[in-house]
């Protein structure tokens, strides 16, 4: 994300929180809030662990979601 970020195609926030990592905040100006929040996927499955302790390997295809959270 960092990456394309830094090449102008998207823009995004993000927040530390201790002992937890990152938390995307915002993608696009689209920010978390109410019961929707930005959720990624890895092929296909939701995530089960952090995006900043996520290792992403050769052919994973990641996307955000804006959705209800549970």
């Amino acid at each position: 994300m960092e990456n394309l970020q830094n090449n102008g195609k998207i823009t995004f926030k993000d927040k530390t929180y201790s002992g937890m990592g990152k938390l995307i905040e915002s993608i696009n100006g689209v920010k978390n809030g109410g019961e929707k929040n930005w959720i990624y996927y890895v092929n296909g499955k939701k995530a089960t662990i952090g995006v900043s302790n996520y290792q992403i390997n050769n052919g994973d295809i990641v996307s955000w979601h804006y959705e209800k959270s549970y």
